[in-house]
């Protein structure tokens, strides 16, 4: 009786040993399921969180002759103001939505504990990291006029229903030409390109602004380009070739992209706008999806434009 009594004590104590660590598997489960959901209640999405006014200036009251005015005409380059008043007129060039976003609503949000990242002045507007519980708090702020999200689109390069260039009959390309094409004579024949080098024309005198995964000028079709500027929107800073945190070949399509429109290396790749000086703006973060995100867009458009870019 005694031995019976301590074995059924034992399996007793095992199956409690056993209930507990069960328990606390369960424990730890459910507590894993209410920790993940609370996460996802309050995961972050990028929004755009649009502005009522410029600070102390309304769309209707703006006085070219302030301060603001003055400085926000600095960061514009000559060739824009040329542009500009090309296409606008003398007196019109400059307007409301050249006025810099005001600084001090930036800051309130951000003491929401809120990240930002683009600040779009013709937008009016920042685009920034919102949890859904601080999305009502912001919304109210008397500032706000309203949130919306950041679209995003999702490339579908790799899926591409064009057939290869390979497949396409040329004739040999005529015996007159200004340059040697090499393989890139089929891409140029389908535009007439090279009758237009022939009269002498290409890219000289226009500023060209390219939005891409990225850029890679170790070519040589790329010996002799023209680079105004350089810009990486994805990370936020001047280097538009692969760096770290950048997947491997982050750089290939908008090197190809490049080289297609400005190389120039006779017998090789010659592209239609040689001659042209370029603006290059790292827009697309090809780490997840290849998404591409509004926001880079826009701010990358008005860092061109503010530089004189005529084609984007």
């Amino acid at each position: 009786q005694t031995a019976r009594f301590n074995k059924v004590k034992q399996n007793s104590q095992v199956r409690s040993l056993k209930f507990e660590r069960e328990g606390n598997v369960a424990f730890r489960f459910l507590f894993l399921i209410l920790f993940i959901s609370a996460g996802l209640s309050s995961a972050q999405q990028k929004y755009f969180v649009f502005f009522k006014d410029k600070g102390i200036y309304s769309p209707g009251r703006l006085y070219k002759s302030s301060l603001v005015s003055a400085s926000a005409l600095k960061h514009l380059s000559i060739e824009s103001i040329e542009r500009r008043k090309q296409a606008m007129g003398e007196n019109e060039y400059f307007n409301y939505d050249d006025l810099p976003v005001y600084a001090p609503y930036i800051d309130e949000i951000r003491k929401l504990n809120v990240r930002t990242d683009k600040t779009l002045n013709w937008f009016n507007a920042v685009s920034c990291y919102i949890g859904e519980n601080k999305l009502e708090s912001i919304k109210a702020l008397p500032f706000v006029d309203k949130v919306e999200k950041v679209k995003t689109l999702v490339s579908l390069r790799e899926q591409s229903p064009y057939p290869s260039f390979s497949i396409f009959n040329y004739e040999t390309p005529p015996a007159v030409l200004s340059f040697n094409y090499g393989n890139s004579y089929p891409q140029n024949a389908l535009s007439d390109i090279p009758e237009v080098h022939n009269a002498g024309l290409s890219g000289k005198g226009i500023i060209v602004g390219v939005l891409d995964t990225g850029f890679e000028l170790t070519s040589p079709a790329f010996e002799t380009i023209k680079i105004l500027a350089q810009h990486d929107f994805v990370f936020n800073d001047d280097v538009t070739a692969n760096q770290s945190g950048d997947v491997p070949g982050q750089h290939n399509h908008g090197t190809a992209v490049l080289s297609i429109m400005a190389g120039m290396h006779n017998g090789f790749q010659i592209g239609p706008a040689y001659g042209a000086s370029f603006l290059l703006a790292k827009t697309e973060d090809i780490r997840s999806e290849k998404n591409i995100e509004e926001d880079n867009y826009a701010a990358a458009l008005e860092w061109m434009e503010a530089r004189g870019v005529r084609i984007t």
